[in-house]
């Protein structure tokens, strides 16, 4: 990465829980990087800071997506919910993040995917597996957290290291 390039943070907003984006918030501040919430409506920020931006797109399907793929760079990490999204990211070489404290890798996309096709087709089949995402607690928010912060220390802020003593 070239000095002194600055990274950015990009939120898929429509559905990333708002605990989540708040903790990105707080990060975004604390750290002095710019955070951008793409969404097709509204997402209001937490905070008033000239580091946050929003750019609402319309409401058709990838539109935010799109937007995200578009304008953001390798120095920047995106967050998002969407699977195949999070895979057109790791194809570009961006860091993507769920609400959960997954990183979007090739591993955990290839297992996903697999679990989101499986899943398609035993809705299709009239069977349920029980299990909800839905929920979002206190140990989700802890594991994101946690991943964020772990991945944060490893990429670099405005073109050092976030460990590098400004």
């Amino acid at each position: 990465m070239e000095q002194g390039s600055q990274m950015c943070l990009w939120v898929d907003a429509d559905s990333f829980p708002r605990q989540a984006r708040h903790y990105i918030q707080q990060t975004a501040i604390q750290h002095k990087i710019k955070l951008v919430y793409v969404a097709n409506k509204r997402i209001p920020f937490d905070f008033d800071s000239p580091l946050f931006s929003a750019v609402i797109q319309p409401s058709e399907k990838n539109a935010a997506d799109n937007y995200i793929f578009d304008n953001c760079n390798e120095n920047d990490i995106v967050f998002t919910r969407d699977i195949e999204f999070a895979k057109r990211l790791s194809d570009k070489k961006i860091t993507a993040l769920n609400d959960r404290g997954a990183i979007f890798d090739t591993k955990t996309l290839a297992k996903m995917l697999k679990e989101k096709a499986l899943s398609e087709q035993m809705e299709l089949l009239g069977l349920h597996t029980g299990k909800s995402r839905h929920h979002y607690g206190r140990q989700e928010l802890e594991a994101f957290i946690k991943t964020f912060n772990t991945v944060l220390e490893q990429t670099p802020i405005n073109g050092f290291p976030s460990s590098y003593p400004c």
